[in-house]
């Protein structure tokens, strides 16, 4: 659920993150977990939503998949995209879907007719792409070791870096809104950047956090920071420049990637699975619901009572929360 003021978020990979910090190798398929309803699975590290047409993106591996969720019954495929490396992230603006593909690169592609997807062009991106977020025709890219990288894709054929901005953590993944970032920069924290002018971003602002910032959401001025060990932070980002921690929710496992419906947090912790917490009150959140026995959830999203869960080697699940107390 894309909430109003960004533009667009990536959903993760650390910030939607699978799994820990650095240059992860995508996994085995477990054989133990081979069925999603009828589907195969393959290993899940990113997932995304497109509310506004009833579709979902699922990052598995070196494709992605296209899912119909206002069909009927099981959401079937009707696309793969044959990406050029693994989907550790993704980001969608109108029609068009941009892929993190770690060491190999980023790439553009015309989603108009979810059932023909194609390729428009792609970026050599010479570090390691680990969070994508678009920023009207520029993409933003959270590099674990370049910190911030702005891409210019107004030609999707001949792409071009325009900037560079070096943080003092590793940037696992980011948010943005209309005129800043907001970057899970690991040990470092939460790392704000303004974007007034997209050639040359700015730091303003950090929040230092207990563990390490490895995901984040931002909806109406105030931060959801997936704090790993740490568990749930709420900041308060009216005044991008001094971010201030308002709540903490401790939380089994770790952290690794959040997004927020109708004030509930959703959290993927890993081996502590799904967890859901009320944030109506940012001061005090309170864990509500969770589904334990889900195992290396790294990246969550949610379209109405759905969950989508990625779990890394162990695909992809897909959740019925229309009581955020008792996800089935």
């Amino acid at each position: 659920m894309t909430a109003p003021g960004i533009l667009a978020l990536s959903v993760v990979i650390f910030a939607a993150g699978c799994p820990g910090p650095g240059r992860e190798k995508p996994a085995p398929v477990s054989p133990a977990a081979r069925t999603l309803d009828s589907h195969p699975v393959v290993p899940a590290y990113s997932v995304l939503l497109d509310t506004a047409r009833g579709i979902a993106f699922w990052g598995a591996g070196e494709a992605v998949h296209v899912l119909d969720l206002a069909a009927p019954g099981p959401p079937p495929v009707v696309a793969v995209l044959a990406a050029g490396g693994t989907a550790w992230s993704m980001s969608l603006t109108r029609d068009r879907l941009y892929l993190g593909l770690g060491p190999d690169g980023l790439e553009a592609w015309d989603v108009s007719a979810a059932d023909r997807p194609r390729l428009l062009g792609r970026y050599d991106h010479p570090g390691w792409a680990r969070g994508v977020a678009a920023f009207g025709d520029h993409l933003l890219v959270a590099d674990v070791d370049s910190g911030l990288v702005v891409v210019d894709f107004r030609d999707p054929q001949a792409p071009r870096r325009t900037a560079r901005l070096a943080l003092p953590g590793r940037a696992y993944a980011l948010a943005a809104t209309d005129s800043f970032a907001f970057i899970a920069a690991g040990e470092a924290g939460l790392v704000v950047v303004s974007l007034a002018d997209p050639a040359r971003p700015v730091a303003v602002g950090r929040l230092p956090v207990p563990d390490a910032a490895t995901g984040v959401f931002v909806a109406e001025g105030t931060g959801y920071v997936a704090a790993g060990d740490s568990g749930l932070l709420v900041a308060d980002l009216s005044d991008p420049a001094r971010p201030v921690a308002v709540g903490a929710l401790p939380l089994p496992g770790r952290a690794y990637a959040v997004t927020l419906a109708d004030e509930h947090a959703f959290i993927a912790a890993w081996d502590a699975g799904l967890r859901i917490a009320d944030v109506s009150d940012p001061v005090r959140p309170v864990e509500v619901g969770r589904r334990e026995d889900l195992r290396r959830a790294c990246a969550v999203a949610v379209a109405g009572d759905r969950a989508l869960v990625a779990g890394w080697n162990h695909g992809l699940r897909i959740l019925d929360v229309a009581d955020p107390a008792a996800p089935g």
